[in-house]
């Protein structure tokens, strides 16, 4: 049977004809969850309270990625505090059992496609993950080299949110979403499927080529109760028609 997700006339029949539909990925196929914001910036709950909730899924890591320094209206994370994040992360996974706590940052591009936190911090958390959220309407070529600076940055990691819609309310921005997968695949980095119902960034659509340029995606949500947001994600991820082998969270 051809599952419903991948009913689009892209092929299906004839791969399933020919045996070759993918393995697509499950909820229960996720590890753990590679993007979560805590009360330090927009989250809602303590860092500890999203451990023992992610530990609760049965998730074997959950990752804390506060807003860094420029999004000042979720009051983000300059170098002095996110240090201090760093160093209450390692205490806390000290006394935790059963599930290890990620050190990360969602750090801003900025326009010039540097990073929003100096490489000395960056260097000291387990990954980061780089998102834009200012500058939506650069032109194609402006907004992809923004993005390709980013990530000649040694210490870049995941590309959020990669086209930066949000449903129903703002278009995604301008990028040439091929030259920004062979650049993550060149350099080993990864794009995030975001799994927040408004953005669901990248789209199914966006999954498919990711596929195609053999990346990964990934997916995350903001708070405990957010965690449920995980289904959404792989509800596209489906329509994507990524198999479980492709799909970090």
């Amino acid at each position: 049977m051809i599952p419903a997700e991948l009913r689009e006339d892209r092929g299906e029949i004839d791969a399933a004809r020919r045996g070759k539909l993918p393995k697509l990925v499950r909820l229960e196929d996720l590890r753990g969850d590679l993007h979560c914001h805590s009360r330090a910036t927009d989250g809602r709950d303590t860092i500890e309270a999203m451990a023992k909730a992610a530990a609760a899924r049965g998730y074997e890591y959950v990752s804390i990625n506060d807003h860094s320094r420029h999004v000042t209206v979720a009051h983000g994370l300059d170098r002095k505090r996110l240090l201090a994040q760093v160093r209450a992360i390692d205490r806390l996974n000290a006394r935790l059992d059963g599930i290890t706590v990620l050190k990360s940052v969602e750090v801003d591009i900025l326009e010039d496609g540097r990073l929003d936190l100096p490489d000395g911090v960056l260097k000291e958390l387990d990954f980061t993950v780089c998102a834009i959220h200012y500058g939506f309407g650069y032109s194609r070529a402006r907004q992809t080299a923004r993005i390709l600076r980013a990530m000649d940055n040694p210490y870049f990691s995941i590309l959020a949110h990669p086209t930066g819609r949000l449903i129903n309310a703002r278009e995604a921005y301008d990028i040439d979403l091929e030259r920004v997968l062979e650049a993550a695949r060149e350099r080993g980095q990864v794009l995030e499927l975001n799994a927040q119902p408004d953005r669901l960034d990248l789209d199914d659509r966006g999954c498919r080529l990711a596929k195609e340029w053999a990346s990964r995606s990934r997916s995350r949500p903001t708070r405990t109760e957010r965690l449920t947001s995980i289904s959404c994600a792989s509800a596209s991820t489906r329509h994507g028609a990524a198999g479980s082998n492709r799909a970090t969270s």
